[in-house]
């Protein structure tokens, strides 16, 4: 009899640890790209000490960065991302890490940062502000058709009104320096250059390589 009261006992704990294991779990509320999304959530999964740790990680990164010890500081924020990749501060984490690239005159590994900025957070002021980063850097390196498409992306989302304005004042600046990325402009540019030969020529043999020209652009 006590034997079989034993083994009821160990059932029954077994079941209430279950039980209470996702109960938790059913609780926490994750982000879509699995970081969890507030503190509270944060230290029921990982426990208060944890998270602490990656807040001291983080403000020693960011102590570094202040003093100009970029390179230390790029090391430590490296292992923060590996260590808390679910830490509430991964954003800010990630967006200093950016910028600390930058003023190391890394630019392409700052674009790769923003762009993983935007993935974790698509909607949120913090990722687009980063994907736009990560465009106006693109055209600053020479990579002005990355460039012109993602801030092109950053105008026509929804989710926040003031970097869409922003990203159209950068696309027309764009349009001004270098009208030849975008194909629209390239075929005024075409149209405007036959109109040029027809107007010196007084016939229609300027008008039709401004059409042949026009046609080859389409194709």
């Amino acid at each position: 009899m006590r034997e079989i009261l034993s083994i009821l006992s160990l059932v029954c704990i077994s079941v209430s640890l279950v039980y209470g294991q996702q109960k938790t779990k059913k609780q926490v509320k994750y982000n879509k790209d699995g970081t969890i999304s507030s503190l509270s959530d944060y230290i029921k999964v990982f426990g208060r000490n944890r998270y602490e740790q990656g807040v001291t990680s983080y403000k020693k990164s960011y102590e570094y960065f202040l003093d100009g010890f970029y390179d230390t500081c790029i090391e430590e924020l490296n292992i923060f991302v590996q260590l808390y990749p679910r830490h509430p501060y991964l954003i800010k984490a990630l967006t200093l890490l950016s910028k600390v690239y930058r003023q190391n005159n890394e630019l392409e590994k700052s674009i790769r940062i923003d762009l993983k900025v935007y993935r974790e957070s698509p909607t949120t002021e913090d990722g687009l502000n980063s994907y736009l980063q990560a465009g106006k850097k693109s055209i600053s390196v020479g990579e002005y058709s990355r460039g012109r498409k993602i801030l092109q992306e950053v105008k026509n989302q929804m989710y926040s009104s003031k970097l869409a304005k922003d990203a159209d004042i950068e696309l027309r600046q764009l349009r001004i320096l270098h009208p030849d990325v975008f194909p629209i402009a390239q075929e005024e540019k075409k149209i405007q250059e036959g109109q040029g030969v027809l107007d010196s020529q007084g016939g229609s043999a300027g008008q039709t390589s401004a059409v042949g020209t026009l046609e080859k652009g389409k194709k």
